[in-house]
């Protein structure tokens, strides 16, 4: 319970910390990146709202967000960075910056590391948790709490690189 819960709060993380970023960018308070121009929303949202002004923005933008997100899973490498695109310029900087601020080599492995923590809570969630038929997976307090402190090191670093975004 506590890696699906783990792996859950980073989703989340990113889920919010993408949304506000993105409604400061609609404010002009954050830069807007190409990703954040693309993104599309129902442009009922915006005709429909009567109010005009950067408070008015978040009353559409935010559901709007919301909704087309709502399907949307931010917790493997990539589309971890596909989310963060729309609120800062990733190029090839993203791993790269939070591999070197955990002091880990091999930006492969991180990534790696992360997308197979992202499996085990698949397959706890999804699958019981089983090897096979009759017999599951093996899984220890140590384990947790490995990839708990993981997570949480990189959620610091995904949220440090954000916080390094240029002003508008």
């Amino acid at each position: 319970a506590g890696l699906a819960q783990a792996v859950s709060a980073l989703d989340r993380f990113v889920h919010e910390r993408v949304r506000t970023c993105m409604l400061d960018a609609a404010r002009g308070t954050r830069s807007r990146t190409t990703s954040f121009n693309r993104f599309p929303v129902p442009l009922a949202s915006a005709l429909d709202n009567p109010v005009r002004g950067p408070i008015a923005v978040d009353a559409w933008l935010s559901p709007a967000i919301t909704e087309q997100h709502g399907l949307l899973t931010f917790q493997r490498a990539e589309k971890i960075a596909d989310a963060i695109r729309l609120v800062r310029v990733v190029d090839k900087g993203l791993w790269p910056t939070v591999a070197a601020a955990l002091t880990e080599p091999d930006v492969k492995y991180l990534k790696e590391r992360l997308d197979l923590i992202v499996d085990r809570r698949n397959q706890i969630v999804h699958e019981d948790d089983a090897e096979t038929a009759s017999n599951r997976a093996a899984i220890d307090d140590t384990m947790v709490a490995e990839a708990i402190d993981f997570l949480s090191s990189v959620v610091s670093e995904l949220d440090a690189f954000i916080d390094a975004s240029p002003p508008t």
